[in-house]
């Protein structure tokens, strides 16, 4: 435990659970997914794996930290664009179409341009930042989250997360849903180079077990 790095977060809402680790949201769409499946090719059927067998599809889902919607949010449709319903506080906000012109708008969604506003502050150790992004493969949500990167090694209290809303949604968004996904990661200088062999190195893998990379590369990441 000594090792472990600090994620420290305080929220303002009286909502305990605000921020929570990502395993703890891992949605309900995955853990009823079969681990196999059967698939008809020349007319044989052979058991195939799912996404359920890919450690880096669950990885992604599960790296970081969550913070979620505080409270309900209940979405209609006027002819005036959507308008967002809660109970008490500041939820969601709303900025300029024109602050991130000519940024086109994701297909599919409204032409507006929201923001979740979060009453968190989130600290993280000397030479860490984080990726502010979308949780990681929740299509099934009706919005999108943009993505951003933060220095956090300093205290950042909340802020707004923009996000567009799916065209024509309308019902209610409940409080614990995933509205953020938080990955921190060690500031550091990179360098790109081209190295021969990589490729052919990759594919010597190829003839060993299915999940040779759960195997033999893959190393668990741990967020509490």
């Amino acid at each position: 435990m000594s090792n472990r790095k600090l994620f420290e977060y305080e929220s303002e809402t009286g909502y305990s659970d605000e921020i929570v680790p990502m395993l703890k949201v891992v949605p309900e769409w995955y853990k009823k997914m079969p681990k196999s499946i059967m698939i008809p090719e020349n007319n044989i059927e052979e058991p195939t794996g799912t996404a359920k067998l890919c450690v880096p599809f669950l990885e992604s889902m599960t790296v970081g930290y969550c913070i979620k919607l505080w409270q309900d949010v209940l979405v209609e449709q006027t002819p005036n664009g959507p308008v967002f319903r809660y109970k008490t506080g500041n939820v969601v906000g709303s900025r300029s179409p024109l602050q991130t012109d000519p940024m086109p708008v994701p297909f599919g969604y409204e032409p507006y341009y929201y923001t979740w506003i979060v009453s968190a502050a989130i600290k993280l150790p000397e030479g860490y930042s984080a990726i502010y992004t979308h949780p990681f493969n929740r299509f099934d949500l009706p919005f999108v989250t943009l993505t951003a990167v933060i220095d956090n090694d300093t205290s950042i209290p909340g802020g707004n997360s923009p996000f567009f809303l799916q065209k024509g949604f309308e019902g209610l968004i409940p409080k614990g849903t995933p509205i953020t996904q938080v990955i921190p990661f060690k500031r550091e200088d990179w360098v790109s180079k081209e190295v021969k062999g990589l490729a052919a190195f990759g594919r010597s893998h190829e003839k060993g077990p299915h999940d040779w990379y759960r195997k033999f590369w893959w190393r668990r990441k741990s967020y509490k």
